[in-house]
């Protein structure tokens, strides 16, 4: 039914293809049971797609995706736009693969499709340019180069004459392709994208040719991989083409969305978004103006001047309008901010102040004491003890957070209450006839100390991005006192009475947080926790009173707080 659904996909597709642009692109984070699965392949294919619509020319109905699929359906969709082609129309291919490979195949689940003929059918596409990009391990085995170091330019010219295939690789024969946690994407795609929406615009003539996507991701992939666990990843290329001059790939000068970067601007420039990821990388000279297409949102842009130092400028780009920057806009920054590209390992460490709200159960404790004093029914009422209690809380925390996501943090907060209720009855008969007024007042307080020590899994992708789950366990520090005044006007008695408890309670907890980054070294994070006590626990009391009372407490309830985290030390870590 899958491949059915495939095939009519592909076959609507290519019924309404003219000559032009067209681009399949192919990915599979399955590389069958000899290798982990890859967890951005569907970002890689996304991000492409996006790039190839906004910055590129490609029309939305000339692009076919084929994800998590087999041999069978990249072969399908290749040879079906193939045959509804002219062989004279002056068409532009390209195609995209990003998952796993050796040197003889794509490893597509259990399947495998080898690359000789994998080759031969980009080689016989019917256009006038293929040009073939392949995210993968080994990926260099599809160009047979064993560097991939930039030799000479590529010749290419848009003017018709133009002939012949260029095929890019994220890898040498010898290297593994790498995906980051900390991008999102796999390193080379990642880099590409960026050199799509201007980063790569070398010339600042506002267009990317292919030569300068190329030379902006050789450039980046081996800086960013530099220090990775896997290694240094060089892309390759090879070419066979007729003609001189270059293909433009992406034209910035009809993009309205984005931000002009003035010719006063010179130096290393990084852009980042709301959500601390990198939008755009680029070393600028002065004198260009160079645009940087964004989608609509806040971003923050950071220049590197040679001699160290660093400017600052936050933006909100909205629709359809270019937002010029020149170093007027900027405001030199006090400390250099510290930043890893890559999947290298990164942590940052956070400390803060929040404040919530909490909800405490006291029901056991007060079930207690109104069995005490259910001899005060006598009086013709029934002593009522606090059940529950809310009030806001306070605290600090510290944390810890990797680039993958996992975080270990320790709060400590302080949360009080005070309750005060009064009775009033009659002892021997009618008060004036006979009857005496009788009082008992009540005032119970409750003062807790905890310290929650947790660990927690911070999202980065989809429908749950920026949310964290957590769990842990508080250790709570506890006074609780209740104390009691007894008015009987009959015998002229007035007495206190005090029950005091004292004690430790581990509490187990889960919740829920979302966590913005407005700035590289702040955070906001919200959480909503559940404390749960399985069993009631009588923490010792003490009293003036020869009742003999335990006062147990049951502490579950739930808290919601609003951390501001400000980070101390962001080693290796956009987020």
């Amino acid at each position: 039914m899958k491949a059915a659904f495939t095939l009519l996909s592909i076959v609507l597709f290519a019924a309404a293809t003219d000559a032009g642009r067209f681009a399949v692109l192919v990915g599979n984070a399955d590389g069958g049971s000899e290798v982990s699965a890859l967890r951005y392949v569907k970002n890689d294919i996304l991000s492409v797609k996006n790039a190839l619509k906004r910055y590129c020319a490609f029309s939305d109905d000339h692009i076919v995706t084929v994800e998590g699929k087999g041999p069978q359906e990249f072969r399908l969709a290749l040879t079906t736009l193939k045959n509804r082609l002219s062989p004279d129309e002056e068409n532009l291919l390209f195609l995209y693969y990003t998952g796993h490979a050796d040197r003889e195949a794509l490893k597509m689940g259990a399947e495998r499709f080898s690359v000789a003929d994998m080759k031969q059918l980009f080689s016989e596409f019917p256009a006038s340019i293929r040009i073939g990009i392949f995210d993968a391990c080994q990926s260099g085995s599809f160009t047979r180069l064993k560097g991939g170091k930039l030799a000479e330019s590529f010749l290419f010219r848009e003017n018709g004459c133009i002939k012949g295939e260029v095929i890019l690789s994220s890898s040498s024969p010898t290297e593994n392709a790498q995906e980051s946690d900390l991008l999102h994407n796999s390193v080379f795609t990642f880099h590409l994208v960026n050199a799509l929406g201007g980063s790569g615009d070398l010339s600042g003539d506002g267009r990317v040719s292919l030569s300068e996507a190329y030379q902006y991701c050789y450039n980046h992939t081996v800086a960013s991989t530099v220090r990775t666990e896997g290694g240094v990843q060089h892309p390759g290329y090879q070419f066979r083409i007729q003609g001189e001059g270059d293909v433009i790939l992406a034209d910035l000068t009809t993009v309205q969305t984005g931000i002009l970067l003035e010719g006063d601007i010179a130096g290393s420039v990084i852009m980042l978004d709301a959500s601390e990821q990198i939008r755009a990388d680029l070393v600028k000279d002065a004198g260009s103006r160079v645009m940087i297409a964004l989608v609509p949102g806040q971003y923050q842009v950071v220049v590197g001047k040679k001699s160290g130092e660093k400017w600052r400028s936050v933006i909100k780009v909205t629709d359809n309008r270019q937002h010029p920057l020149s170093m007027a806009d900027l405001v030199r920054m006090e400390s250099e901010v510290s930043a890893a590209k890559g999947g290298g390992r990164g942590i940052r460490i956070g400390t803060g102040l929040y404040g919530g709200y909490a909800f405490y159960s006291f029901a056991p404790g007060a079930a207690a004491l109104e069995t005490a004093y259910g001899g005060f029914s006598a009086f013709g009422f029934s002593p009522r003890f606090t059940r529950a209690c809310s009030g806001m809380q306070s605290g600090g925390r510290l944390e810890v957070m990797t680039n993958s996501g996992v975080l270990w943090f320790m709060e400590f907060s302080r949360w009080s209450f005070a309750n005060n209720a009064e009775y009033t009855g009659i002892e021997g008969g009618i008060e004036g006839d006979g009857g005496y007024p009788f009082t008992l007042s009540i005032r119970d307080a409750c003062s807790i100390n905890g310290i929650d020590l947790g660990v927690g899994y911070g999202i980065h992708t989809g429908l749950l991005r920026n949310f964290q789950f957590m769990a842990g366990v508080r250790f709570s520090d506890i006074t609780y006192r209740v104390t009691t005044d007894v008015f009987d006007a009959m015998y002229d008695f007035n007495g206190t009475n005090d029950w005091n408890a004292a004690g430790d309670i581990a509490l187990p907890f889960a919740g829920v947080g979302y966590r913005y980054i407005p700035l590289h070294w702040i955070m906001l994070t919200g959480n909503v926790r559940c404390r749960y006590q399985p069993h009631t626990e009588n923490i010792g009391t003490s009293g003036n009173t020869d009742m003999t009372l335990g006062l147990p407490l049951n502490l579950s309830g739930v808290d919601c707080s609003l951390s501001v985290m400000i980070a101390v030390s962001t080693r290796g870590a956009y987020r």
